[in-house]
């Protein structure tokens, strides 16, 4: 593919002169993850001021870019022959006999690349103030390549997004599977409309003597006493995400044996204390690092002749019982769980054991093929970043992809069952080109770039990422190849602690 590069001033001029005045126009906003949309959409109201007289004119075709920039605010204004925007934004037209693709441009100015350019030329001293100034911005160099190939590319990516799309909507319908599964068997948990038995929570519990445990205070666990590794302190991140992979404060035995009254098990269900995500809750797997909970975390050990852990989580994550026994109580700034005499007094209701655990057998099911659909969904996104890699290198072949009409491009809108199978697609039909490959010996390159200086696990993987492999590389895969080299007589990296940022950091060895 014919690759030419074009400076963004040599395709836009300035635009968005004209205000609205006293005329009504659509009110559109700028969104990170959906470009420019309708304000009412975004906010599901109109939150603009009544006083819309200074607001700027965005005509169809036009791009609007918001601030700050390097977060992908930026689109084009496609669905009204006139809109209105905040008069902050910046507005550009093309320039006349500008032949191109929006679809093309759109997904390259907003695509990780750009991005990563626009923050290199950003000031200011506040991350979310800083901004680019009109003359930079013109100033950015963009690939341009012929316009039959811009619509080649944007049509090849266009039928990439669509399977993610459908495969996301797969994964939300398992979700609704679930939540409507759970309403057909239980009910409403708070109306009781079943006539399920009640139980309070210490009816639910085991008898040990920490079965309903709040993390202790915070000062029993101040970051001058974390180690480098012993016992993980269990965290907010692990009952938001259900992710315990994440490790990142440790304390050693001795601490551990003092705060024991607080330590963690496999079975036992963490749940979210405090802040935004209050009531976020989820279940220790087998396996699980030994370990204490953090103060803003309540532990739960239930009795599992009583209450099935599974079922537990969807009572208490069902939108009834949280408006009436958990946000019903935020009475500060920040949110937070009720008083434990509160919780121990809330009613469960609680069927058969056998029925609940009959639900829960039927989650492991949906669970099992959500995780297949999961690991199908990251597969496409990898390969979505790596065609649009490719693309923008002028790397793809497209020479196979006829222009005419979009549909007629490449039949990719069957069900893709395995991400090999999308990939043979596409490489049949010569869509996909040979580009660099993830090796050791390619990471090993880029470690050895960074001689000099100490680097933290994430940013090798930020480096990695602007190396724009094919496919990067699985995390436990490279947590082996990184354990790899700081063994032996000679290992190329060394590790330490660093007590200022409270975190294990590499160094290559001389």
């Amino acid at each position: 593919m014919k690759m030419q590069i074009k400076k963004i001033g040599d395709i836009f001029q300035i635009s968005g002169r004209v205000r609205a005045r006293a005329e009504l126009f659509p009110v559109m906003s700028i969104t990170m993850r959906y470009g420019l949309i309708d304000q009412s959409d975004k906010f599901k109201k109109r939150v603009a001021s009544t006083n819309t007289s200074n607001y700027k004119i965005v005509y169809k075709n036009e791009l609007v870019v918001g601030f700050p920039i390097d977060e992908g605010v930026i689109d084009f204004q496609t669905k009204y022959d006139q809109a209105i925007v905040s008069p902050a934004y910046d507005i550009w037209k093309l320039k006349d006999g500008i032949l191109c693709n929006l679809g093309y441009l759109r997904r390259y100015l907003r695509s990780n690349k750009a991005r990563r350019i626009y923050a290199s030329k950003m000031r200011g001293a506040v991350a979310r103030r800083r901004s680019i100034t009109k003359d930079d911005f013109l100033s950015i160099q963009i690939p341009f390549p012929p316009l039959d190939d811009q619509i080649r590319i944007a049509t090849v990516l266009t039928q990439a997004e669509k399977l993610i799309a459908k495969r996301k909507e797969s994964i939300k319908m398992l979700d609704e599977l679930l939540k409507s599964t759970f309403r057909e068997m239980f009910g409403d948990p708070v109306r009781n409309e079943k006539g399920w038995e009640l139980k309070k929570l210490p009816q639910l519990i085991t008898k040990s003597k920490n079965s309903l445990k709040r993390g202790p205070f915070g000062g029993a666990l101040k970051k001058e006493i974390f180690v480098v590794e012993g016992y993980l302190v269990y965290e907010q991140n692990h009952a938001l995400n259900n992710d315990y992979s994440f490790k990142r404060y440790f304390i050693d035995k001795k601490k551990f044996e003092e705060l024991k009254d607080f330590k963690v098990k496999a079975g036992d269900i963490l749940i979210s204390c405090s802040g935004v995500y209050l009531g976020k809750l989820s279940i220790v797997p087998e396996g699980a690092l030994p370990g204490i909970i953090n103060q803003a975390l309540l532990k739960v050990t239930l009795n599992q002749k009583e209450m099935n852990q599974v079922f537990f989580v969807y009572v208490f994550s069902n939108p009834a019982f949280r408006n009436k026994y958990i946000t019903s109580n935020r009475g500060s700034a920040i949110p937070n769980l009720p008083p434990m005499p509160v919780i121990k007094n809330i009613d469960f209701i609680s069927p058969l054991i056998e029925v609940q655990n009959q639900f829960a057998a039927i989650v492991q099911k949906v669970e099992s093929l959500k995780a297949k659909y999961t690991q199908s969904l990251t597969g496409l996104e990898n390969l979505y970043c790596s065609l649009s890699q490719r693309a923008f290198k002028g790397e793809l072949d497209l020479s196979m992809v006829p222009v005419e009409k979009e549909k007629q491009i490449v039949d990719l809108q069957g069900e893709i069952k395995e991400t090999s199978s999308m990939t043979g697609e596409l490489s049949a039909s010569n869509e996909v080109s040979a580009s660099k490959e993830y090796s050791e010996a390619e990471l090993i390159k880029i470690i050895q770039s960074l001689a000099g200086k100490t680097f933290s696990f994430d940013s090798l993987m930020t480096e990695l990422e602007k190396a724009s492999f094919e496919e990067m590389p699985e995390y436990e895969e490279l947590k082996k190849q990184i354990y790899k080299m700081l063994e032996g007589t000679n290992p190329l990296l060394s590790q330490t602690f660093d007590k200022v940022k409270k975190e294990i950091v590499l160094s290559v060895n001389k």
